[in-house]
This record gives C-alpha cells, structure tokens and sequence, in this order.
C-alpha cells in the first residue's frame, strides 16, 4: 500500500495528493501536424483524464482511513489476525475478533464521475494485487487483495453478489478456495459462507459496492436482504465498505434514520452538480481541459465562451468531455480548425440533442426534469456520439502508411519552407 502522499515541508499542501490523483491526456505538439483523419481521433483522448478536486480529496481520506483501520488487527502472524482469519463469523471457533469493518457512502448525480473518482482513488493507493515474501524478516508467502471493486447491475440478487464478488476475488488472487465456490442453487448462506472464507483469505483492504441504487430499487424482500447483505460483510467478514450510488439510493437512507446511521458511520460524502460557470472546481477543470487542444488554431477562453460551456452541459462533468471532444473533431473535419462559439454551438446543437431537454431542465430546476433525471440520463446518455468516428478500410491504411513520414518530417524540421504549427498555449 502506498505511504500518504504529503510535502514535509508544509503538511497542509494538497498538491502531492492531487499529482498522485491526477491523469492528464497524452498531448505533444508534434500531433498538429498529423493529416486531420488521423488528428479527428485525438481529442477522444480528453475521456481518459482524471483532475482532483475538494470532493475527490475527501474520498482518497475515507477510504485510506478506513483501509489502515480495518488492517490494523489483520496481521496473519500474530494472534489476533488469526483469530481474524480462521473465525466463522460468530467468534464461535476463535474466539470473537472485537473487530467489524465500517461503512462508508459517496452519493452523487449520475455523469458527475463518481466511479472514475472512486477507481482512480483505489489505483492510487497501490497495487490491486500485492504478492508478499517476507515481514520483517520472517518468511511470509500470502496474496493480498488491497481493494476489491464490486459493479451491481439491475436485477442482481444479493446471493449473487455473493457469489461473483467471491468468485472474482478468487480469480485475482488465485485462491485455492474458488474450487469450492457453491453452485447457483445452493443456500444464501452457503453463498455468504463462501464469500467470506475468500474474501478474508484474499486479506481484502476495503470491499466497494458500485450502483447500490440498483438494490434499493428492488421489491422489499430483495431490499431488506440487500441490507442484510451490507450489514453481514460489515460484522461478519469484518471488512470496511464503501458503497457508491445516486440520489436515487440516498433517498433510500434518508427514509430510514436507523439505516442512514449504519451506513453513514465511517463516513458520508457526496459529490454535487456545479450550481454555476463560476464554481471554484469547474471553473479549473475547464480551464485545464481547454489546454488540450488538437486544432491548429488558437483561441483564448473568454468569459463569454465559459458561460457558454456552462449553458450547454449544465455542469454534467460526462456533458463537457462529449463537448470539447465534439467540437474539436467536427473543427478538424470541416476545416474550421478552431475550438470557439462557433464550434462548441455546433457540437451541441449536431450530436448532443438527445440532451437538450435534460440540460434545459437541469438550469432551470424545473421539477420534472431534477425528479427524473437518473432515468433520463441513463436513457439518452448511451445515444450520445462519445467517441470519434474510426479510419476503417484501405483509407486507415494509406493513412498510417504516410503517418511515418510525417513524423520523420518533424524530427529532421521543417520541409518546403513550412513551419509545423505548435501547441496551443505553448511558444
């Protein structure tokens, strides 16, 4: 497991946790001077970032915190992690372990990227898989699974979770327990067995629960075993949980306050829709997405051209990628060259129409639209044109084939007179 990222010198500076977060695309200026059918599939690469903010932050705490907790009373070679890792659950065969993992919740919008947040925080935090040798010393031959990420999908009963949140724990680590893994027709309790014999024998960090929306959206019965489910791997497997969902699964805590206060005790956080073009965290990430740019044309980020983006994305993170991405390739395919009002107008008005009523709704909160938003958002976001057009057939090949010369043009300088354009923002 990686150390905390901090700076010695001041303990209060955020920048060596945001370097150890961020993700900037690949960006080199050499790229202009690609023929435009093979510089339209750049601008794809802005999907792939990752820029921290105050709410990121505070997701890398809780679950750092969490991890060190519950690892705290888990080392294998000494009593208590036996007791730990040999127990039944009950402390019936060992002796209780005194130990149960907390529980943590992010809630947030859909397209605000909760689980690229949530993935980038568990990636940076160390190795998914970490094979030891030794521990001061003594020979130490054990698999630890540092973090084990979970994606519900609709219509998943919680005995399955069971079973392929074991099943794949097993797979990564090559545990020798997946040969027993229980067939579908066998008891939940055999199911929940099995998981907790693999999890804990995987030495799991922390278990994080993607979409849990999707188990709180189920008939009652699958409900309350849903809750069960949570509440057995926090007690039982005693391994810490951070559950990740929308509002429509906060909504679900917030009926109940004796289950709001379970899953709220390591921690509760949320992350929220900019209310404005001038909010702090947008206002960056903006700024920093403006800088790559794969037009040869230059254009300053005017106020005007902020309000702008604001006014057609309605601060969905998912909605501005799309945007910039958009109108970069259609700049590139007509020509035009230039990320400006122009283009970005017609980004929206070409490829982001299944939308409109969406981001309308969204800057004017009208209640329809902020009631139904998930579904809606579920609904049109898969119709939107997310990446760029592939150079398929003969044409990818003559494409490819002249892309060496163009790169041995720009490391022997310029040919005919002709200056390779540079990079936005550089000289």
């Amino acid at each position: 497991m990686n150390p905390y990222p901090y700076n010695p010198e001041d303990e209060y500076d955020i920048e060596p946790l945001d370097r150890q977060l961020r993700v900037t695309p690949m960006f080199n200026e050499c790229d202009l001077a690609l023929p435009a059918p093979l510089r339209k599939v750049l601008p794809s690469r802005l999907y792939r970032i990752f820029l921290p903010g105050p709410d990121h932050r505070k997701v890398f705490d809780t679950a750092y915190g969490l991890m060190l907790e519950g690892m705290r009373n888990r080392n294998p070679l000494q009593a208590a992690g036996e007791s730990f890792l040999y127990s039944d659950g009950s402390g019936e065969n060992c002796g209780a372990a005194n130990e149960f993992g907390r529980i943590a919740t992010l809630i947030g919008p859909s397209g605000l990227g909760k689980s690229t947040a949530v993935g980038r925080v568990l990636s940076s935090m160390g190795h998914q898989l970490i094979k030891h040798r030794d521990y001061h010393g003594q020979p130490f031959h054990e698999t630890q699974l540092l973090y084990h990420y979970f994606k519900v999908s609709e219509n998943l009963q919680p005995a399955d979770i069971y079973l392929h949140a074991g099943k794949m724990a097993g797979q990564l680590t090559g545990n020798t327990f997946l040969k027993l893994m229980p067939g579908a027709r066998r008891s939940l309790s055999d199911k929940r067995d099995y998981c907790r014999m693999v999890l804990r024998s995987s030495h799991c960090g922390i278990l994080v629960i993607d979409n849990v929306e999707y188990l709180f959206r189920a008939r009652d019965n699958v409900k309350e075993q849903a809750l069960s489910m949570i509440l057995h791997i926090r007690d039982d497997f005693g391994i810490p949980i951070l559950l990740v969902g929308t509002s429509e699964a906060y909504r679900y805590l917030a009926s109940d306050d004796s289950v709001a206060s379970r899953f709220i005790e390591g921690g509760y956080l949320e992350i929220t829709r900019p209310s404005s073009a001038d909010d702090a965290y947008w206002d960056d990430m903006v700024r920093a997405l403006w800088q790559w740019k794969w037009v040869r044309k230059e254009s300053p980020l005017t106020d005007t051209i902020r309000s702008k983006i604001y006014e057609y994305t309605a601060g969905v993170t998912r909605y501005l990628m799309v945007l910039l991405v958009q109108a970069q390739i259609l700049a590139i395919e007509s020509g035009y060259e230039k990320l400006d009002e122009v283009s970005l107008a017609k980004a929206y008005t070409l490829f982001m129409k299944p939308i409109h009523p969406i981001v309308t709704g969204l800057l004017t909160n009208e209640p329809q639209i902020m009631r139904k938003y998930e579904s809606m958002y579920a609904d049109t976001t898969k119709l939107l044109k997310g990446y760029a057009e592939p150079v398929i057939g003969s044409s990818a090949a003559e494409h490819i084939k002249h892309l060496g010369a163009h790169l041995a043009g720009l490391r022997n300088g310029p040919q005919n007179g002709k200056t390779p354009t540079t990079a936005p923002g550089t000289a």
